[in-house]
């Protein structure tokens, strides 16, 4: 039997990465029998074609939903079962069955051998779904072999789930708000399959909350530190880390490069309306935590990315503002996204009515880093004006290699600062490739680029 995975990319979004790789295809790859024959198709690095195959399973996010839809018409019509999975699909599991022979909706550990098994059988159900979250016990090693050199960084799981309540995010949604581990020495075991020397560890927060996961973080990199694992790595945290020394002191001994952390608003009412009060601190404003958070991780050698989202911040004095804290506070990378409304999040429930595009599922494709919906307290407009007038600052020659030079100041370290470099080049490289989407995409986007273009004494 011949099974093909495949990763597909719509070149109409222009939201490709080379970073990293879809860890579940490999997943996927690795819980299916031995005997069978694999491909995998990803469309980041080749462009699709049809292949023969028995079976067909396609993963796919919310940006990649349409052409997740294509490839699996194509396999329909030529009568190949086609199967959807990912977190696209798994919000919306009937619109993906209008595309697909079934749908996995959630995690795929309990239920890929199911659907192996009845395809075999001949008796494919439309949906399949987990009663309650799998363990983590046991988990199959992704098959890395499958995926192309080209990604820059491996990637690694040491964690599902997350107990906060961000109504922006899906990851309660998709992975449960129970926070569930992987035995330690089972990560270390699979951390000594991996060759390549830069590591993701893509846990949506790779300490936890409380006593208990800290100290489970730390025996994790104590035993890494045990076991001789040397690798140069980053993961994604909650401002709590910052209160840890000694997680702080471990991380860096193992070879963290630096941490993603969703500071997301500097505004207490906004962090509170969105679900993420764990950002506040009773006791001070978020911008003067914000500011002790960054100066803890660069004392202990730690580089900072820090996500604002924008559409919270949807006035032009408060992106301004937040743009100001970001160029004062020392940040090494920033990422200043357009919130958008996804799929199966409360944020989505709340504002679907008021959306501005409805016509599903091709409307997905407009949900890159595009305002969907009407501030509250802005035009689109001046919402844009704002953006863009953000997003040049950020982006521009002098800060992206301000950031770098400047991080050598407290990294000590040429080869840290030059990684914190590389990134920001690479991120200036998508914000002006979304910036060039959005000019030919979004009519509210060309008025305010225009206007902006205007001279000052015309506007």
């Amino acid at each position: 039997m011949k099974l093909l995975l495949i990763n597909p990319f719509d070149r109409r979004s222009g939201a490709f990465s080379n970073h990293f790789p879809p860890l579940s295809i490999g997943y996927i790859a690795s819980l299916t029998p031995p005997d069978w024959d694999i491909q995998f198709v990803d469309e980041n690095f080749e462009r699709f074609l049809p292949h023969k195959a028995d079976l067909v399973a396609v993963t796919a996010m919310t940006v990649q939903a349409n052409r997740a839809y294509e490839i699996s018409q194509v396999y329909k019509k030529m009568g190949v079962p086609v199967v959807i999975g990912g977190i696209h699909a798994s919000m919306v599991p009937e619109e993906a069955l209008n595309h697909a022979s079934a749908v996995v909706v959630g995690e795929a550990e309990s239920l890929w051998p199911k659907v192996i098994q009845d395809f075999l059988g001949g008796c494919l159900k439309p949906i399949y779904e987990n009663d309650a979250y799998p363990s983590l016990q046991q988990m199959a090693i992704p098959r890395r072999d499958l995926f192309s050199h080209k990604y820059r960084f491996d990637c690694i799981q040491t964690s599902r789930g997350c107990p906060f309540h961000c109504d922006f995010c899906s990851v309660p949604v998709f992975n449960g708000r129970a926070f569930r581990l992987r035995p330690v020495e089972e990560v270390i075991e699979e951390l000594r399959t991996i060759r390549k020397k830069f590591v993701f560890f893509v846990d949506d927060n790779i300490v936890g909350i409380g006593p208990a996961n800290e100290e489970r973080a730390e025996a994790l990199f104590e035993a890494m530190l045990r076991r001789g694992i040397k690798k140069h790595w980053i993961s994604q945290a909650s401002l709590n880390i910052a209160r840890n020394d000694k997680l702080l002191c471990l991380m860096k001994r193992t070879g963290c490069l630096g941490l993603l952390l969703g500071f997301e608003s500097l505004e207490r009412e906004t962090l509170l309306g969105s679900g993420k009060s764990q950002n506040l601190r009773n006791d001070e404003t978020p911008r003067q935590s914000y500011g002790e958070v960054i100066r803890k991780l660069h004392k202990h050698g730690i580089a900072v990315n820090g996500y604002f989202c924008y559409g919270y911040e949807d006035t032009k004095e408060s992106i301004l503002h937040s743009l100001d804290f970001i160029l004062r506070s020392g940040m090494d990378i920033t990422n200043t996204p357009i919130l958008i409304p996804s799929p199966g999040t409360p944020m989505y429930e709340r504002l679907s009515d008021s959306l501005d595009f409805k016509n599903y599922p091709e409307d997905w494709s407009k949900y890159l880093g595009r305002l969907v919906y009407c501030p509250r307290k802005a035009t689109k407009k001046e919402f844009y004006e704002a953006y863009i007038t953000s997003s040049r600052k950020l982006i521009s020659l002098k800060e992206v290699f301000r950031r770098g030079i400047r991080s050598l100041g407290w990294s000590k370290s040429p080869f840290q600062s030059t990684m914190i470099l590389l990134f920001n080049l690479a991120y200036r490289k998508l914000r002006k490739t979304h910036l060039d989407f959005l000019l030919a995409q979004d009519a509210d986007f060309r008025s305010a680029h225009e206007a902006l273009e205007k001279p000052a004494s015309t506007r």
